[in-house]
């Protein structure tokens, strides 16, 4: 339920409301969030705070309280956050000029011992802000990770050949072509494993990727 609200406020605010409308819109997410907020639930909040800076909104004091807010409430949960995750939070909070809201100790964590120097991994959406703040968090989090990301309609050489060297394909099926999805498929090696993931936001992006280097790192150390 917390997943179809978000999908329709973010759908909504991409599309357009009168004011009186989108106050309607901000109190009915407050009430939402207050009574879900939590770790596993955080990616929520920023896909939010994500079309709210993404999308043309004319309202921005409204704005900037609601996102405001959200931060504020992070901090009840932010010390059980994935390391990425908190850096995709931190990062999205200071984008927005809000990172003082947010724990200081937690921000200036060390970066990943893992070594993944090299490791080509591939993120498609065709919102590219998203996968934009994702790759600045991954490559934050794990020195020497190379993260590309596409956002092209149709099957085009870029993708293709992202397609057939990446380690990791993520494909955000909730903004995709299905000639991009196709075309991935059709130039995917069977031995590469490809994750997709619903939503518009970055933090689906992270996570997944993230899920995938630690299978990787506990392999090598098993």
């Amino acid at each position: 339920g917390l997943e179809l609200v978000g999908q329709l406020a973010v759908g909504l605010v991409s599309f357009g409301l009168e004011e009186d409308q989108f106050e309607k819109l901000v109190e009915h997410l407050d009430y939402r969030w207050s009574v879900s907020k939590a770790s596993e639930t955080v990616g929520w909040a920023t896909d939010l705070i994500e079309a709210l800076t993404d999308y043309p909104c004319p309202y921005e004091a409204q704005v900037i309280t609601f996102e405001s807010d959200l931060f504020r409430s992070m901090n009840d949960f932010f010390h059980r956050l994935e390391k990425s995750v908190k850096r995709h939070v931190v990062s999205l909070a200071e984008e927005l000029g809000l990172g003082e809201l947010l724990p200081r100790e937690q921000v200036t964590e060390e970066a990943e011992p893992r070594d993944f120097r090299g490791v080509k991994v591939g993120l498609y959406s065709l919102t590219p802000h998203a996968v934009g703040r994702a790759k600045r968090t991954l490559e934050d989090a794990w020195p020497g990770l190379n993260v590309v990301t596409n956002s092209e309609d149709d099957c085009g050489e870029k993708l293709k050949n992202l397609a057939q060297t990446a380690r990791l394909m993520v494909v955000g099926t909730g903004s995709a072509q299905h000639a991009a999805t196709d075309c991935i498929g059709d130039n995917r090696p069977s031995d590469k494993p490809t994750r997709k993931v619903n939503g518009k936001g970055a933090m689906a992006f992270v996570r997944a990727v993230e899920a995938w280097l630690r299978e990787q790192s506990d392999a090598r150390t098993a």
